[in-house]
């Protein structure tokens, strides 16, 4: 799994802009303890959903498209994390 980058607690907070009387994804997602086996974590989650990233842009440049969507994964992840938690 050298290939894997698995986010910390710290790498997602780091990410968040924590501001008082708001409560934003980052700070409620779960994320993988250090040392976890994640085979054996995702077989055992409560989560809904998981979130996983691969930047590449192989499919925009077959189409003969301007490549550059490889680069959008911190951006993106950024925003997520900084969408308002709520009931919904």
């Amino acid at each position: 799994m050298k290939h894997f980058k698995f986010y910390s607690k710290e790498d997602i907070l780091s990410l968040t802009k924590v501001r008082r009387f708001e409560t934003r994804l980052g700070e409620r997602i779960q994320y993988l303890k250090p040392g976890a086996e994640w085979p054996e974590v995702m077989e055992h989650t409560t989560s809904k959903y998981i979130l996983l990233g691969i930047p590449e842009d192989i499919g925009v440049k077959a189409n003969y498209g301007i490549g550059g969507a490889d680069s959008t994964w911190l951006p993106f992840l950024s925003s997520f994390l900084n969408i308002k938690s709520n009931d919904f």
